[in-house]
């Protein structure tokens, strides 16, 4: 447990806000600079200006290394049974990705995978349709909220791959509703779909209660029994009430952040996204073994470069107690997932 102390502690830095605001910016930045082109336009900007930021800071003696890379190529496309017809859609816009790291070995890593809308001109109002194909439908929604079993299919491939995915927090599938000068919305695909229902449109005034209210599911009492194994630790400012504990509860994860600010601190806290591996508690193994393919379809593509190679590169694969490497079951690795941006984030609590 001495990891979550370490993470603890750091959290409460001033060094560490700075850092939370300087994310941010570049994410502000980015879309600022590229708002009027296509939605894959926008991603690899911001990638670049996530990428553009010192790669590695020193905050108290931790070392948080923060990067991004847009894998170039044709769009990463998913199919999956919708309702009662088959559909087609890629998968994500951008993979949001946070790892913590102690004596050199994973301890707790989450990610979400999100789609990007942009806001109808001049308003804070969104079309949640996948435009793609003679019929508007929310077939993205769909597959983010619900994860159906999907199988990836790429024009390149020589293979294939399905997977089942688990969605225990609610927060794998993602959308980032933006809105000018540079800005979004940040919430979890299954909260998206309870506030559309049956509509095809979203707009600023349906978030009200959900951000008077989102912040408070992740307000637990009492000890967490993941982080906190001295009561001491915990109390109504706890900064591991975003972690999950024993089992992966929604409680564990925010649903929703109202602008770039809010969600880089909440991102930057382990409290966004969905639990691909963690320490002395449950997490999602099926997820656990998408990322395996996810990493070695990106190894191995042929179209990979240099950012994809520094991301292979830059990327921990060293898991406490577990091979990385035990649950590449599938032969995809000529997949080449590509048309879709990471980024990710390294927390390198050192090795005492």
């Amino acid at each position: 447990m001495n990891a979550y102390r370490k993470l603890h502690e750091l959290q409460r830095t001033a060094g560490f806000v700075a850092f939370e605001k300087e994310f941010a910016n570049a994410i502000a930045a980015g879309l600022s600079a590229s708002y009027g082109g296509r939605e894959e336009k926008l991603v690899e900007r911001l990638c670049g200006e996530i990428s553009g930021l010192p790669q590695t800071r020193n905050v108290n003696g931790v070392t948080i290394a923060n990067n991004a890379v847009f894998l170039h190529g044709g769009k990463s496309q998913v199919k999956f049974q919708y309702y009662d017809e088959s559909a087609r859609c890629e998968l994500c816009d951008l993979l949001y990705i946070i790892t913590v790291v102690y004596k050199g070995e994973i301890v707790l890593q989450k990610l979400t995978l999100s789609q990007f809308k942009k806001a109808s001109s001049g308003s804070w109002k969104w079309d949640i349709r996948n435009k793609s194909g003679n019929k508007p439908r929310k077939t993205q929604l769909y597959l983010l909220s619900r994860f159906p079993e999907f199988e990836t299919v790429s024009r390149a491939s020589l293979g294939s791959g399905k997977y089942s995915l688990p969605n225990h927090t609610g927060c794998l599938g993602s959308y980032c509703l933006l809105h000018a000068p540079g800005d979004f919305v940040f919430i979890a695909a299954t909260s998206l779909a309870e506030i559309v229902g049956p509509r095809d449109n979203v707009c600023a005034t349906d978030f009200v209660a959900l951000g008077r209210n989102g912040d408070a599911i992740s307000r637990l009492r009492g000890p967490c029994a993941l982080c906190c194994p001295a009561e001491s630790l915990c109390g109504p400012d706890c900064y591991f009430e975003d972690f999950p504990r024993g089992r992966l509860f929604k409680k564990s994860t925010y649903p929703y952040a109202t602008n770039v600010y809010d969600f880089s601190h909440k991102y930057l806290r382990l409290g966004i996204g969905e639990p691909v591996y963690a320490l002395s508690t449950n997490y999602n193994e099926q997820l656990f073994n998408w990322w395996q393919n996810f990493l070695a379809a990106t190894e191995q593509s042929n179209k990979k470069g240099v950012g994809a190679k520094k991301f292979i590169e830059d990327m921990p694969r060293k898991y406490l107690n577990r091979a990385s490497n035990e649950s590449r079951r599938h032969n995809d690795a000529n997949l080449g997932y590509a048309g879709m941006g990471v980024i990710y984030t390294v927390v390198n609590l050192g090795a005492e």
